[in-house]
């Protein structure tokens, strides 16, 4: 009789755990973002790097290093954006198997000679990039969800659906514009998406630190540039002050919109529920409103 009972409860465990959620740790938005909607209501997906932080400067915490071994997958976008990881990984006892770059087999652009490894990190910004983001977060989770792998893909061909459909837009979009360079005071990341859609820009910045600060030099050449292209707008980062885009924009009669790299979000967007491809068709709309 205890013998049957035993079996019973061992088989009531494996039960349990076979209808449980994976755990998934996402590092930051992007990735997040692409674990959400690869994974669907199969897994609980918790962002590591908290709302409105921003990220390159973002070293986690020990104790959120230890809180990385509960998780069964950790999922991080590249070792140019994340130089830490793997060293986090392996403080919490993470397997290597669990660790997750979901930028694995892209090609990177170069950085700045200051940006980790020379190369720049945000290739998240071209949706095509995007999508071979989500086929390898896909990829890992049925690999450790393997009941459940069928479901993984077919919620990451249906994103990545919607990812080419954007693209798609973007082409039109940008081909009607009657300007192709833009003013972005702000920390430049949008290299992988202007190559993708033939866009030029202007930014007074070098590298992507956020401590970094633009000479005068750099500020008096935009300011020329913005004049001699009878700009209308002039593009700020998300999260970080404004400061530099008012200024401009106060002296030369700017309206000032936001290009957001997606590299984190708010409070209020992260209840709001938004999503990656969101803030690609706000970014879209505002770059209309200031080079059609």
């Amino acid at each position: 009789m205890k013998m049957k009972k035993l079996v019973l409860l061992l088989l009531m465990i494996t039960v349990s755990l076979a209808a449980g959620k994976i755990r998934v740790i996402a590092t930051i938005f992007p990735v997040y973002d692409l674990s959400r909607q690869v994974g669907g209501g199969l897994c609980e997906v918790s962002m590591l790097i908290p709302p409105g932080t921003e990220s390159h400067s973002y070293e986690p915490t020990p104790g959120q290093i230890t809180g990385l071994g509960k998780c069964d997958l950790l999922v991080y976008t590249n070792p140019y954006m994340e130089p830490w990881i793997e060293k986090a990984a392996r403080g919490a006892g993470v397997e290597p198997g669990s660790l997750v770059n979901s930028c694995k087999n892209i090609e990177f652009l170069g950085g700045d000679s200051d940006d980790p490894g020379g190369k720049d990190p945000h290739a998240w910004l071209d949706p095509m990039n995007a999508a071979r983001m989500a086929g390898n977060i896909a990829a890992a989770f049925e690999r450790k969800d393997p009941a459940n792998a069928e479901k993984y893909r077919r919620n990451a061909k249906a994103y990545i659906s919607s990812l080419h459909e954007f693209d798609a837009l973007a082409k039109t979009t940008v081909s009607g514009f009657s300007k192709k360079k833009f003013f972005f005071a702000g920390h430049f990341a949008y290299g992988y998406f202007v190559k993708r859609y033939g866009l030029t820009y202007d930014s007074p910045f070098k590298g992507f630190s956020p401590d970094a600060e633009p000479t005068p030099k750099a500020l008096a050449r935009m300011s020329d540039g913005i004049k001699k292209a009878g700009a209308t707008v002039i593009y700020r980062e998300e999260l970080l002050s404004s400061r530099l885009a008012d200024a401009l924009a106060s002296s030369g009669g700017l309206t000032v919109l936001e290009l957001s790299a997606a590299h984190n979000i708010t409070k209020k967007e992260q209840s709001g529920g938004v999503t990656l491809l969101a803030i690609f068709q706000r970014n879209l709309n505002n770059l209309e409103r200031g080079l059609k």
